[in-house]
């Protein structure tokens, strides 16, 4: 990602990503974040929560689960920003920390949540969490907004290592 090879597309959805990244105001009394992604697929909305991930059936209303993320760490203002809810390709839901580098995912038939630290190639020495994060078909893996700094990083597809990308 670095020798300059990155598409112009996916440059201006990252700026999109990081412009939504830096406009979303962190909800400091952790009441139910805005956060939201719809599977039409499936027909359900998933909703990122204080406490983790609300499923919901989309054509009853009803709430199908409660999801806790374990160890998942949400710091808040000021010390932190608002964490992301992305929906993969397959259904998968990615949650991020708003202060680690790790991701929770959810498995979108069982609902198992597994847990992903990633090892990053630069600021390994930084508080970094993700306050965006967007599937990539293009690139075939995840691109994330640093919550504190505004990078902007890569997930590789297996969720073990994050690349930050130079614009």
């Amino acid at each position: 990602m670095k020798d300059g090879t990155f598409s112009r597309k996916i440059a201006y959805a990252v700026a999109g990503i990081a412009l939504m990244a830096a406009t979303t105001a962190a909800c400091s009394d952790r009441s139910p974040m805005p956060n939201y992604q719809k599977d039409a697929a499936r027909d359900r909305g998933w909703f990122l929560t204080a406490a983790g991930v609300a499923v919901v059936d989309l054509k009853s209303g009803r709430t199908v689960a409660q999801i806790r993320l374990p160890d998942w760490h949400w710091a808040g203002v000021p010390y932190g920003c608002t964490p992301a809810l992305a929906l993969g390709p397959m259904g998968e839901v990615l949650v991020s920390s708003d202060v680690m580098p790790t991701l929770w995912r959810i498995d979108p038939e069982t609902l198992a949540v597994s847990r992903h630290d990633l090892l990053l190639d630069e600021d390994s020495g930084k508080d970094v969490g993700f306050s965006g994060l967007v599937y990539s078909a293009q690139q075939k893996a995840y691109i994330a907004v640093g919550c504190a700094q505004g990078s902007v990083w890569r997930v590789d597809p297996t969720f073990k290592s994050g690349q930050k990308i130079s614009l």
